[in-house]
């Protein structure tokens, strides 16, 4: 621990500006695994759900149990891996049935797939 101490204190005492980069992950090289995965089987396993079936389409996600950090899981995972970005209380509104409403607007050939769901 002294050691990273006694590093970072070299790094704050120079008089240029220490800066950090980051690799970021291709969209588009996405493995195959993550691609059979479906947006409401995601969801479901951030949430804990093994049955998807014995939820209600209009069951808030709030309503069976989402707390802050898996809203915020939710959203990375829409966003990073469905190419669907929504506001944190839109996810807090957000249900099953809608979920499916927009994976199969995302599955329809020639349409856009961030087109919004009815109540989100």
């Amino acid at each position: 621990m002294a050691s990273c101490l006694s590093t970072l204190d070299v790094f704050l005492q120079q008089l240029s500006p220490v800066v950090s980069s980051m690799v970021v992950k291709d969209r588009h090289k996405e493995d195959l695994k993550t691609k059979e995965i479906g947006m409401i089987d995601a969801v479901a396993n951030i949430l804990g759900i093994e049955d998807v079936s014995k939820v209600g389409d209009c069951v808030s996600l709030v309503d069976l149990g989402m707390d802050s950090l898996m809203a915020a899981e939710i959203r990375q995972t829409l966003q990073s891996k469905f190419d669907w970005a929504l506001s944190v209380e839109k996810i807090r509104a957000l249900s099953f049935g809608q979920l499916s409403e927009h994976e199969k607007i995302c599955k329809r050939p020639g349409e856009v797939g961030d087109q919004p769901v009815e109540g989100v």
